[in-house]
């Protein structure tokens, strides 16, 4: 959309969509955690998705400075990858031990500034 910064948004969602993704507020950060379902314990992605997802909503109604902001399957790997925005990995390791997702990676990620190619015209060396 013209004159509107969307820098850290995930490019085709609109409304409430959009704005759960958009870049943390200062002094919290982006953390995406990653599970599957073939990991121990039992259930399938989906199911470890529903239950991250709740545990992260029942202590944001507690008061925790947590938020959910998107969940993503990638049905070939089973695997399911959860964008949550958080002051540090303990409230989201938190989570993962609410939900009973153990041992489950986090990762602290930060968006990407959009950038431009210059025009083909400008470039002096072709594609690797």
């Amino acid at each position: 959309m013209p004159g509107q910064e969307r820098t850290g948004t995930v490019c085709g969602m609109r409304g409430a969509d959009l704005a759960r993704t958009r870049p943390p507020k200062p002094g919290l950060g982006l953390f995406l955690v990653e599970f599957s379902g073939a990991a121990s314990g039992s259930g399938r992605a989906e199911d470890r998705h529903a239950a991250f997802q709740y545990a992260v909503l029942r202590m944001q109604a507690a008061g925790a400075p947590i938020r959910w902001c998107a969940g993503w399957l990638i049905p070939a790997d089973q695997r399911c990858l959860c964008l949550v925005e958080a002051p540090d990995d303990a409230f989201v390791a938190l989570a993962c031990d609410t939900a009973a997702l153990i041992a489950t990676p986090i990762h602290r990620i930060r968006p990407l500034p959009r950038r431009y190619l210059p025009p083909s015209s400008l470039r002096t060396e072709g594609r690797s």
